[in-house]
């Protein structure tokens, strides 16, 4: 049984670096992502990320050390992680990365405070719908 992660964190790279960035870590991630049989979207707000990760537990579980070492943000908080019978997400997919007020609606928040609160679940909830609905799009 696979197991799925989704976490948030603050961005560190400048804005106007962003888009290198966003190169840097979909090459490498392609790559990574599929040796280790792993699967998920990514997004990159103004202020911040969110990535579902899904795959073989200890996959997921190596890849998360390696993001969790990652200079590019800080402030790493993991919102859920679980079995789950089925993927979400037939590929690793940038979803979205940009300043839309909407996506970072989604995001910021749940960066912001890092205390755990009972909302957590429901804007875990909002935010997967979110990244399913722009993967559906690219698909």
């Amino acid at each position: 049984m696979d197991t799925a992660l989704l976490y948030v964190s603050r961005r560190l790279v400048p804005y106007p670096d962003l888009s290198g960035a966003i190169v840097d870590i979909m090459s490498v991630s392609r790559v990574r992502n599929a040796m280790l049989d792993v699967t998920g979207a990514l997004i990159a707000t103004r202020a911040a990320f969110a990535q579902w990760l899904e795959g073989p537990p200890r996959a997921v579980e190596t890849l998360m050390d390696s993001i969790r070492r990652d200079c590019r943000h800080s402030a790493l908080r993991v919102l859920t992680e679980a079995p789950v019978s089925g993927r979400r997400f037939n590929r690793w997919a940038l979803v979205y990365w940009g300043p839309s007020t909407f996506v970072a609606g989604h995001v910021e928040p749940l960066v912001q405070d890092q205390n755990a609160k009972a909302s957590d679940h429901e804007g875990a909830h909002r935010l997967l719908s979110l990244m399913q609905a722009f993967h559906s799009t690219n698909a």
